[in-house]
């Protein structure tokens, strides 16, 4: 009997020891499943954010590749319209020597004190100067392109690693490569025209490249000077 009794103790001991584990197996199963549910949730939320994160960059992205695409075309046909001014450049300089003395002839009565030499030295002066303004224009408009398609490059950098992104970039590479390449042609050009030049690059106010011909100009000087900047831009 006691043998029985002891067997029936050790047996009530087994089964609460059993109804414990099982009491802490249920509660850690249903720990497990309320985070199972919270990383699910999490993570059904982080995938919609991601969604429309990606969406806003496409769109952000077809906005650049516009962008590029217009500024490529613009800078395109800038360079090629330089191209085509520098080549009929020496022409056009050829034509206005031959039309020089017909400007001339109509100038203002107050010119006339002004000698033939002089009026040609300065009618010289005048189209060097606004020629080298036209041209520190155009390489001052061609960096300012530059600069743009240098931060576009960067942005696209910045924001992802897509096919597209990268196809984007090769895009801008080119466009960074044709700008570069137009700006030290404009810069050639402008240095081998204009050697005295220089030294204007550094100041930050408007100055002449030949400033002895601008100190030595006399009033009548000045008056067929004017006359012939108003000729030379009507016609």
């Amino acid at each position: 009997k006691e043998e029985a009794e002891r067997r029936c103790e050790k047996l009530m001991l087994e089964i609460a020891e059993d109804k414990k584990r099982r009491a802490s197996l249920q509660k850690k199963l249903k720990e497990t499943s309320i985070e199972m549910r919270a990383e699910k949730k999490a993570a059904h939320h982080k995938a919609l954010k991601m969604m429309k994160d990606t969406q806003k960059l496409k769109m952000e992205m077809n906005k650049i590749k516009m962008a590029a695409e217009k500024q490529a075309t613009v800078l395109k046909r800038k360079i090629d319209q330089q191209v085509a001014k520098e080549k009929a450049r020496r022409d056009l300089e050829n034509k206005r020597r031959c039309a020089e003395k017909m400007r001339l002839a109509s100038a203002m009565a107050d010119n006339g004190d002004v000698k033939e030499g002089r009026k040609s030295e300065l009618a010289s002066w005048v189209d060097g100067e606004l020629e080298f303004c036209v041209i520190e224009s155009q390489i001052e408009e061609t960096k300012r392109s530059l600069e743009l398609a240098l931060t576009q490059r960067k942005d696209l950098r910045n924001n992802n690693t897509d096919t597209d992104v990268n196809e984007e970039l090769v895009e801008i590479e080119a466009t960074i490569r044709s700008l570069k390449q137009a700006v030290q042609q404009l810069e050639s050009t402008a240095k081998k025209a204009f050697p005295t030049a220089e030294g204007l690059k550094s100041s930050s106010s408007f100055s002449f490249l030949d400033t002895d011909t601008f100190r030595s100009l006399s009033k009548s000087d000045a008056k067929y000077v004017l006359s012939y900047i108003f000729d030379t831009c009507s016609s």
